[in-house]
């Protein structure tokens, strides 16, 4: 039997196990990271949890899976942070086929392809995939934003539209690389408009400036 008091325990050590990881790759250690990181899900997939903390679960192997992605990107393997994001997309995409095309599983889609194109687009002879795996969560972005303003989608698709675009030059594509540079600004502006006097969403016009005068 499962005893829900102790799995939940177990559960929020690992969420800070996660935490002293995160600290370390901010601190620019990813190599010290990689190995809390790598422990903490296997510990993770090894336990099973109470119905009530499933979800949670579940929505920490997806951090995780990207963190490590991104620990490998940090070191400079490229190619090794691959295999981590396309477990992450696929974990994203059976949760969804599990529980439906929620808002939150939709925008963890739309995460995962983002972090799969941008190393795809880093790898030579990727293009295709990358830009692929850009329209992928743009895509599912997009179906977020169909129920409604979404702040955290908005941001994903300012993102994934940067994404495109930069994907999109490094192909030779540039007419539509600056279409979609056009949208994420256009994005940043609305979004400006909103909160005129935060700080980033200035910052985010700028970086959208910048980049759709390059």
């Amino acid at each position: 039997a499962i005893d829900p008091q102790a799995k939940g325990a177990l559960l929020g050590r690992l969420v800070t196990r996660k935490s002293e990881a995160y600290d370390l790759m901010v601190g620019d250690h990813p190599e010290k990271a990689m190995p809390i990181l790598t422990d903490t899900l296997a510990t993770l997939r090894a336990a099973r949890f109470a119905a009530a903390d499933r979800e949670a679960a579940l929505q920490l192997e997806m951090t995780l899976l990207n963190m490590i992605g991104d620990a490998e990107y940090e070191t400079g393997d490229i190619a090794g942070s691959l295999p981590w994001y396309r477990e992450q997309q696929a974990l994203t995409e059976k949760a969804m086929a599990d529980h439906g095309e929620t808002p939150d599983w939709l925008i963890r889609k739309g995460e995962a392809m983002f972090d799969l194109s941008g190393s795809l687009g880093d790898l030579p002879g990727q293009g295709s995939e990358a830009l692929a795996a850009a329209d992928s969560g743009i895509a599912a972005v997009r179906r977020v934003l169909d129920y409604g303003p979404d702040a955290n989608a908005e941001k994903k698709l300012v993102m994934l539209l940067g994404q495109r675009a930069l994907v999109l030059s490094q192909m030779g594509r540039h007419a539509e690389a600056i279409e979609a540079a056009a949208q994420s600004l256009s994005i940043r502006r609305e979004l400006l408009k909103a909160s005129p006097a935060d700080p980033s969403r200035i910052l985010d016009v700028a970086i959208g400036a910048n980049s759709y005068a390059g």
